[in-house]
């Protein structure tokens, strides 16, 4: 059906011009697509298999457009028939635990086990606002592990236990995932240890900034908007049909779709002929990239009208499912040009990934930094000993020695020597020290604590 509209053109011509980035509705049509299909399709490689599931993050500074972005994707998917098949949340917070819960109902029995696990409902989750939703690093540690762990979708039995309200056992999970955050805030909630311990490679950053050459004081919305939203939504609803050879909506086994002998060359060769990354920390990202790639390739012929066939092609979007009597079929194929537009458009997303380590060394060792001057503002003078013991689990020595070297630049601190027989200030010494005391400000009050040593 080349003659209708693609879905990702049809969305951005739906929302009309505004000083919304272009960026965060493309992505969020993406998300859609993928939030729709679930598990009902899949891709190989390998070993195991590709889902569409993706976990999408816009990422820009307040008031640029990313909370309606997402309210606008949210208003397309929340109607009924999408409750059951998408299941979509927008949640204020959410913890790991009350994600399962989402997902299953718990039972009573305690001794229930792997065989009697429920077919876990797909979930699509959107938060807007990430800090909000998660809370600072420590609260959100454990909620991140899961999400983390449960990105690809395998087909394993996962168990949740609560001695108060029963057990959850789930098969089949899919999570779809869209956010929006800054970036002070995604650095806030999200730790160090979980970034690089696997979650920074399962996101998609979509990262933008505020562009005042872009001044629209009021949105431009198309006057057809109203029924490219009914276009939109029938088309969603189709992408919820697939894998469901019966009439009664029940679980179903996801469709492999292939790629053609054309496509498959031109993702070896990308593969093959890919740099390596500039940094060791980005090896992971480098490594995930193909499956977005995988996924996007899937979406993109999903949302490619070419590769569908209706029997009743002017009416099938009043209203459409096989019972309905409106029959649709779909290639189950990624082509080339499917695929080279997934590496293109994962070759730009990507990019931002070196950013995003960037923010997180930044913001670790202004973090450090900080903890570092607070300890010597307190004590107003503490040796070089003293100082190591309270930075021992946060930073090595060449570490300490780069941030006191920071300090003195700025002018906060200065480094005295004792020789070993003579005194600094008031105190007498045996053998050689270093002290560091503070020249940057006033005495804080005894009761301002910092964890450290008095």
């Amino acid at each position: 059906m080349s003659d209708m509209p693609p879905f990702l053109p049809t969305y951005i011509h739906m929302v009309g011009k505004s000083e919304i980035p272009t960026s965060f509705h493309y992505w969020c049509a993406i998300s859609l697509i993928a939030a729709s299909l679930g598990k009902r399709v899949h891709t190989d490689r390998g070993l195991g298999q590709i889902y569409p599931n993706l976990y999408t993050f816009l990422i820009a500074g307040s008031g640029v457009g990313k909370n309606a972005a997402i309210d606008i994707a949210y208003e397309l998917i929340r109607p009924e028939p999408f409750k059951d098949t998408v299941n979509p949340n927008r949640v204020i917070s959410f913890t790991g635990p009350g994600f399962i819960d989402m997902m299953g109902e718990r039972m009573k029995n305690m001794k229930a086990d792997v065989e009697d696990a429920q077919l876990a409902k797909p979930i699509y989750i959107l938060t807007p606002e990430l800090g909000q939703s998660l809370g600072e690093a420590t609260q959100a540690r454990p909620t991140i592990k899961s999400m983390t762990e449960w990105y690809s979708g395998a087909d394993y039995p996962m168990v949740d236990i609560k001695r108060t309200v029963g057990k959850t056992v789930l098969k089949g999970h899919c999570i779809n995932w869209l956010a929006g955050t800054t970036e002070e805030w995604l650095m806030e909630s999200i730790s160090q240890t979980a970034m690089k311990g696997g979650f920074l490679p399962r996101i998609v950053p979509v990262m933008e900034h505020k562009n005042y050459a872009n001044r629209i004081a009021k949105p431009v919305i198309p006057a057809n908007a109203e029924e490219l939203k009914h276009y939109l939504k029938q088309w969603l609803y189709v992408f919820t049909w697939l894998g469901n050879d019966d009439l009664s909506r029940g679980p179903a086994k996801a469709k492999h779709i292939q790629l053609t002998q054309e496509a498959n060359e031109i993702n070896e060769d990308w593969y093959q002929n890919r740099p390596e990354p500039d940094h060791d920390d980005l090896q992971a990202v480098w490594t995930r990239q193909y499956d977005l790639t995988q996924k996007l390739g899937m979406i993109f012929s999903i949302a490619d009208p070419a590769e569908w066939h209706f029997n009743d092609p002017d009416n099938w979007w009043y209203g459409v499912s096989p019972q309905m009597g409106i029959d649709f079929e779909y290639s189950m194929l990624i082509r080339e040009h499917h695929i080279a537009k997934a590496q293109e458009v994962s070759n730009i997303v990507m990019r931002n990934a070196p950013r995003l380590l960037e923010l997180l060394t930044s913001n670790i060792n202004s973090t450090n930094t900080e903890a570092a001057l607070v300890f010597i503002k307190k004590h107003q003078r503490v040796s070089r000993s003293m100082l190591a013991k309270y930075m021992a689990r946060r930073v090595n020595k060449l570490q300490l020695d780069s941030i006191i070297d920071s300090l003195v630049d700025q002018h906060q601190i200065k480094v005295f020597k004792s020789t070993g027989s003579g005194e600094v200030g008031k105190a007498q010494t045996k053998r050689p020290t270093t002290y560091y005391s503070y020249v940057g400000g006033t005495k804080l009050p005894t009761w301002y604590g910092t964890g450290g040593q008095s």
